[in-house]
């Protein structure tokens, strides 16, 4: 962030994507009301300082540091934002006053504030916990959206490695002594960083994807549930103050997409393919089902218009295509509803990667 960025910003006035708080020498409950409409909506700039005319009030200078400390605690703490997340205050000088800006980014999880949930409708924060239609759609678009959501039902702490459990702690204990990881058992962590959950769709429930990407042991572990795992990782320390631990995953770098042919192009792959098929049917079926197959390893939960559109079969050849898929127990449709989707099975997805 820029100082002319902030300021362009703060003319443009409040709206879905940025809000203005007094908070002079205090944060107020509102403020974490923000935070957590930002993370379940689009994201946004909340800027601490300014009026709702954008006018600028400034923080009192003595009072930043007490500001910016209670604003991590409490965005880090589980009781009150659930599940916890991490920002990077800025303090700028504008008209001679001190403002404090925070960028939130969307968020791949559904988040809580002190037990309620919030999304932002244009410039104001909603608390729409009693409305399961609103809340309903906010899982909805961020199960479309971020497919590190979806739920592995067999993932089990056992597939997970303890060594980077150990890993994790040491670099939360480098940034605070006192920081609630220290404390908590493996299945806690996962528990309160949003990474097991119920997906209130298919009724599955267990560790997500995400989990196996950060925590899994061994690449050809973490392939079973991921089959374009890259494994490429960095953890940074940034300004001292945090930490980054990311995994390159279904990237559009070339040696990724290399990586991708090897993985579904290679004849040891295809033979795999044609192994689970059989021999039960024509060589030009086969073909076709080779073509759903590889579809759907690539990207899971196609609903039938989205595989006419991947795979150029029409109906209504395409559903007899899918019903000799189902009854061999190589593809299935997750339920309940019009969002679901087909994927491969996961004796099949096993097969593949073994």
């Amino acid at each position: 962030m820029t100082q002319s960025l902030l300021q362009n910003i703060i003319n443009g006035g409040e709206n879905i994507s940025v809000e203005f708080k007094q908070c002079s020498t205090e944060l107020n409950p509102a403020v974490y009301e923000t935070v957590c409409s930002f993370l379940n909506r689009t994201g946004g700039y909340l800027i601490l300082g300014v009026a709702d005319d954008g006018h600028i009030l400034g923080v009192n200078v003595n009072c930043i540091d007490s500001m910016i400390k209670n604003l991590i605690n409490t965005v880090n703490n589980p009781e009150l934002l659930n599940p916890t997340f991490y920002f990077s205050p800025e303090v700028f000088t504008i008209e001679n006053k001190k403002v404090i800006s925070i960028y939130i980014p969307e968020s791949s999880q559904v988040h809580r504030y002190k037990g309620k949930i919030y999304d932002r409708v244009g410039d104001a924060d909603n608390n729409i916990t009693n409305n399961h239609y609103l809340i309903n759609n906010i899982y909805l678009r961020k199960n479309r959206e971020f497919t590190e959501n979806e739920v592995l039902p067999f993932l089990e702490i056992s597939d997970l490695s303890s060594d980077t459990f150990r890993k994790a702690r040491q670099l939360a204990g480098v940034l605070n002594d006192s920081h609630p990881w220290l404390t908590m058992n493996e299945s806690e962590i996962l528990h309160a960083c949003g990474l097991w959950r119920k997906d209130n769709q298919s009724g599955k429930e267990g560790y997500t994807l995400a989990a196996a990407l950060l925590f899994g042991k061994g690449r050809k572990n973490i392939r079973k549930y991921a089959p374009y795992y890259y494994g490429n990782y960095k953890i940074d320390i940034e300004n001292g103050e945090k930490f980054v631990f990311s995994i390159t995953y279904r990237d559009t770098d070339e040696k990724v997409k290399e990586s991708d042919k090897v993985l579904i192009g290679s004849n040891t792959q295809l033979d795999r393919i044609y192994t689970i098929i059989g021999d039960n049917v024509s060589d030009n079926v086969k073909e076709h089902l080779v073509t759903i197959i590889k579809t759907l390893y690539i990207q899971p939960k196609q609903n039938r218009i989205d595989l006419i559109a991947q795979t150029k079969i029409k109906n209504p050849t395409l559903d007899r295509y899918i019903k000799i898929l189902k009854n061999a127990n190589i593809i299935e449709f997750v339920r309940p509803d019009k969002t679901g989707g087909y994927y491969l099975t996961e004796t099949t997805k096993e097969k593949l990667v073994r």
